[in-house]
């Protein structure tokens, strides 16, 4: 619930666009999760068109190995220790 609070006061600092979760995309997530261990993405909406917004967190904290603290609109947050 605290990681939630803390989420909430945070601005995008990761944007996902119409190129998807390129190499690029994912190595930024990762130097961020290191530096910063809890972040937002942002879902441009061409991204997002016709896919689950869930499946696409869980495929992003796959990816990184993270969790996903909240999912709302099109904004993600992630938390990594």
């Amino acid at each position: 619930m605290e990681l939630k609070r803390k989420a909430k006061g945070l601005k995008p600092t990761v944007q996902i666009g119409k190129y998807g979760l390129t190499d690029e995309v994912l190595k930024e997530i990762n130097k961020q999760l290191k530096d910063k261990k809890l972040i937002k993405i942002r879902l441009q909406r061409a991204f997002v068109l016709g896919k689950s917004r869930k499946e696409i967190a869980k495929e992003i904290a796959n990816k990184t190995n993270a969790r996903i603290v909240s999912i709302v609109g099109n904004t993600i947050s992630l938390f990594k220790e």
